[in-house]
């Protein structure tokens, strides 16, 4: 419990520890945002109804800049490393079956009942460099370079 002679500010410093968020990601609200010039009032000079609950959420700072997919005609090393984990989560033996891809597809577009085989033979069609019927983690990545150019 916070006391009601803190200040807002005081307020949101413990809920950015309490839930590891930065400062200016803390946002509260009840029937509406709290705005942030308040951070400076005590609590109990706050125009909000204390028999009703706070709603604390996060605000994404509109600062952030999405990273780019594709650095010097390649894809970002990040993003590698992750469709490389993602692939070694559906794959089995370092290779993945077109069952393995659909099972995969199902679960980006949460649609795990439908099938895509047009979309999974086209895609081994073009990305099954060896013909073996199964997709490496190269196969995998490269189908994502692709996507992102």
């Amino acid at each position: 419990m916070v006391p009601l002679n803190s200040t807002l500010y005081q307020f949101k410093k413990i809920l950015v520890t309490s839930y590891s968020l930065e400062f200016d990601e803390i946002k509260l609200s009840q029937e509406r945002e709290i705005p942030d010039y308040y951070n400076s009032r005590i609590i109990k000079e706050l125009p909000i109804n204390f028999n009703d609950p706070i709603t604390i959420s996060r605000r994404f700072n509109s600062t952030y800049t999405e990273p780019e997919m594709i650095i010097n005609n390649k894809l970002n090393p990040k993003a590698a490393r992750c469709f490389r984990v993602i692939f070694e989560k559906y794959s089995t033996n370092h290779l993945m079956s077109k069952e393995q891809s659909h099972d995969f597809t199902s679960a980006c577009l949460g649609t795990i009942s439908k099938r895509y085989d047009d979309k999974v033979s086209l895609l081994y069609a073009r990305y099954d460099t060896d013909h073996d019927g199964f997709l490496n983690a190269d196969d995998f990545v490269t189908f994502y370079e692709d996507a992102a150019r």
